[in-house]
């Protein structure tokens, strides 16, 4: 399986590996996840169980964390482990009202 990011050509179908990627740094994802779960009303339990969640996805997958997805992944296993967790978790509809940056 052949996982598509910022180094990769298509019409090459090489990696280059002279692009330099713009990793998240550990204080923006927790930063943006606290925002979440403050916003969000999450219990406090949320945010391990996601972290479980999107270490488990990043693992298996071989999914590349970088800055055009590291809000929607976090943001995934953040409502996931909501869903899962707390059974009057926020439906996918209220996250947009409850937090302006995020669309449906």
């Amino acid at each position: 399986m052949i996982v598509f990011n910022e180094r990769y050509d298509v019409h090459s179908d090489k990696i280059d590996d002279d692009v330099e990627l713009i990793e998240p740094s550990l204080e923006l994802i927790y930063s943006y996840s606290r925002y979440v779960v403050i916003a969000a009303k999450m219990e406090k339990e949320i945010p391990i169980i996601a972290l479980v969640y999107l270490e488990r996805l990043l693992e298996r997958t071989g999914i590349l964390m970088n800055h055009y997805n590291w809000r929607r992944l976090t943001l995934i296993t953040l409502c996931l482990a909501s869903k899962i967790w707390d059974d009057d978790s926020l439906e996918n509809e209220h996250f947009p009202k409850v937090m302006k940056d995020v669309s449906l």
